[in-house]
């Protein structure tokens, strides 16, 4: 865990549902979240549990001015926000995520970095960098790799597109910026834990096919009913529901999407590409 961070700002207040006060900072030009903050709003009972399960790149301490003087108090950065998100089971946490990327982040964000109302004249503001074609590919590439598998590829393919304009909130046909990154990280794990976990019901359900119908002779009707239920269950499951430990391999092309690996697959995956709408 990183001691308290250089070059931070004084914390900001949003509400959430006019429920929450949930403070951020501004740490070279990137977003940190009070921990105590966030788990409040998330009905997170155990937040040093919680915090525990998080890379230590993603948290830190930083002191904090309160009422009965300074107090030093765990920060999460915008990947260790959304790895919390993903583990409430409680109906606000699709409502806090919302809110986080479509009010949120845009308020800091305005012009790629956050200028303190406080500050008598603020420096210009640098343009945030866009995605490369190598990050495109990347990107391209990982929806590639979820959707491939199944027989409603179209669909699949502009699902998640929709999934990850959402959590950006980077409406098409805007180019995806680096600072989009993290959550994008973040959502693409959590598909590729619902679509794994999707794709091993499709197999399970076509083994009982071949080996219980169609090698044993059992009752077409029973097992099919038994392969519908379980398509039907994990069709429903949330990210939150599931083991969300993803394959060595998955992580390892989600990583290299984190890390901007240029080196490419020798594909563009056009089969994938975004239909972008103007």
């Amino acid at each position: 865990m990183a001691n308290q961070p250089q070059g931070a700002t004084a914390p900001t207040v949003f509400q959430f549902q006019s429920s929450f006060e949930v403070r951020v900072l501004v740490i070279d030009n990137e977003p940190w979240f009070v921990a105590v903050d966030v788990c409040a709003a998330l009905e997170i009972v155990n937040p040093t549990r919680a915090l525990s399960r998080l890379d230590d790149d993603e948290k830190g301490l930083h002191t904090v001015k309160t009422l009965g003087g300074d107090q030093q108090t765990n920060i999460i950065n915008e990947s260790g926000l959304y790895s919390l998100i993903l583990t409430s089971r409680k109906p606000e946490a699709k409502k806090f995520k919302k809110w986080v990327t479509s009010e949120v982040l845009p308020a800091i964000r305005k012009t790629g970095r956050y200028v303190h109302p406080e500050a008598a004249q603020p420096a210009p503001a640098e343009a945030p960098e866009l995605f490369s074609s190598a990050d495109q590919q990347n990107l391209q590439r990982l929806v590639w790799l979820i959707t491939h598998r199944f027989h409603f590829k179209h669909a699949f393919v502009q699902a998640v597109w929709y999934a990850l304009r959402a959590i950006t909130g980077n409406p098409s046909p805007n180019r995806f910026q680096v600072n989009h990154i993290p959550p994008l990280a973040a959502e693409l794990r959590r598909i590729f834990a619902i679509t794994g976990t999707l794709s091993e019901a499709i197999s399970e359900a076509e083994g009982m096919v071949i080996k219980r119908i169609l090698r044993h002779g059992e009752n077409a009707e029973k097992v099919l009913a038994e392969a519908k239920a379980m398509l039907l269950k994990a069709a429903g499951e949330e990210a939150t529901e599931l083991n969300v430990c993803l394959s060595r391999w998955d992580e390892h092309e989600i990583a290299q999407f984190v890390t901007r690996d240029r080196r490419g697959h020798g594909s563009s995956y056009a089969d994938v590409q975004e239909k972008l709408f103007h």
